[in-house]
């Protein structure tokens, strides 16, 4: 990422994610193989589609290339990494001021709130039921995961170790019954489809970060090409989130997308801005700290130097001694 950026003076804003599955097959409709299957992914990218960025999306399907071993990853010039779709949303939202929500009144963030609850702790273990406790799916799931070869021995080690950490999380939390699990899910799917009826989205005409969660889980969940796809028989019972997810497919990853404010200057804006003030920040030390910073420098050399001294004459008394009792023997 860093040889990338150092590549190009021009200012660059770069999402990380896993790449698109194109020899799959078995898609419910295929201009809706979506860029990533990874829901953390699609979650960032919608997210950036809705706040008007644009971004050069790098398929990457090595979570070892990321600073915490995660993806999607954000790689904006001048900035530092950012990791996950949670932070990336955070810094975009907090840091720079591309908020979706900063029209919403209490009682929505509160709903917005215990909805993304509700989709990234109990729709989120579902979908990993489905797509890893299931057999039948584990082999085109590892290709949507993984759809390029990485290096040996990272192609065998990294799938290996997602697939046990994930089998792991279901244990613990105890999806192991397909029955309750996908009745649960359902339970899901009828709160979601209550709270959007026949809006365009959850809270209105205008999208939140809300849409953009939803979203990720509910495409992913709807258009995988897995063998046993129970996920999606429940969903198609309420057609307006069928909708939903065909819409925003449509309008932000189809032939023919929607155009959307450019607000990427106003980022370069801020990154510049930020470098600006942290240059004029820096403190500028008065004539007076100067002279003692010299001074402490040459002390140190001169204390090395002396040090160094004592160490080669105590090695040539310590040779000069070993030269003479080994001639008296």
């Amino acid at each position: 990422m860093e040889k990338a950026d150092r590549e190009s003076n021009k200012f660059r804003v770069a999402l990380y994610s896993y790449g698109k599955a194109d020899d799959t097959g078995g898609y419910v409709d295929e201009e809706a193989n979506l860029p990533s299957y990874h829901p953390s992914c699609l979650a960032a990218m919608v997210y950036m589609h809705f706040a008007g960025i644009q971004y050069e999306l790098v398929a990457c399907n090595d979570p070892t290339m990321s600073p915490s071993r995660t993806l999607p990853v954000l790689v904006i010039s001048g900035e530092n990494p950012v990791t996950d779709y949670t932070s990336i949303i955070r810094y975009l939202e907090h840091t720079v001021g591309y908020g979706l929500d900063k029209w919403l009144n209490e009682a929505q963030r509160n709903d917005a709130f215990a909805f993304k609850c509700l989709v990234e702790e109990k729709l989120r273990l579902c979908q990993l039921f489905n797509w890893w406790k299931d057999t039948s799916n584990t082999k085109k799931i590892e290709k949507l995961t993984y759809p390029k070869p990485m290096s040996f021995p990272a192609s065998w080690l990294v799938p290996w170790w997602h697939k046990n950490s994930i089998l792991g999380l279901l244990r613990k939390h105890k999806f192991v019954k397909p029955e309750k699990v996908y009745n649960q899910a359902e339970v899901c799917y009828e709160a979601l489809s209550n709270k959007l009826g026949g809006k365009e989205y959850f809270f209105g005409d205008k999208p939140s970060t809300l849409d953009a969660i939803v979203y990720a889980y509910l495409a992913t969940q709807y258009n995988s090409p897995v063998n046993s796809s129970e996920l999606r028989l429940r969903i198609k019972k309420f057609p307006n989130l069928v909708n939903f997810c065909s819409k925003i497919t449509k309008n932000y990853f189809g032939k023919d997308t929607l155009p959307v404010n450019d607000n990427t200057d106003k980022l370069k804006d801020y990154v510049e801005e930020k470098r600006s003030r942290n240059s004029n920040t820096k403190k500028k030390l008065t004539p007076e700290e100067e002279k003692m910073k010299k001074h402490a420098t040459f002390s140190v050399i001169i204390g090395a130097t002396i040090l160094s001294l004592y160490i080669l004459t105590q090695n040539v008394r310590i040779h000069d001694r070993l030269g003479v009792l080994l001639g008296a023997e």
